[in-house]
């Protein structure tokens, strides 16, 4: 869509299958604290920066669409996986 967008370097990301959520959210209804932030994720970190470029390598868009910056300062920079 020749969109720029921003890839903040210093973040690290988790994600999750479908069924790993479920377990997950049958688990925080067990245990849950109100008050609490609970992120549904693996173990497995990737680089947002990482992320970015396989995107851009999937879909072929320039380069000079990606602006970076070493971190965002409203937001975590390693959302991890809550075990129980």
């Amino acid at each position: 869509m020749q969109i720029p967008i921003t890839v903040f370097t210093s973040h690290l990301r988790s994600s999750t299958f479908l069924l790993d959520a479920v377990d997950t959210i049958s688990a925080i209804s067990d245990y849950f604290v109100p008050g609490r932030t609970y992120n549904i994720g693996n173990d497995d970190q990737i680089e947002i920066c990482e992320l970015a470029n396989t995107v851009w390598e999937l879909t072929g868009a320039p380069r000079s669409l990606i602006s970076f910056k070493d971190r965002e300062p409203q937001t975590a920079l390693k959302k991890m996986r809550t075990f129980f």
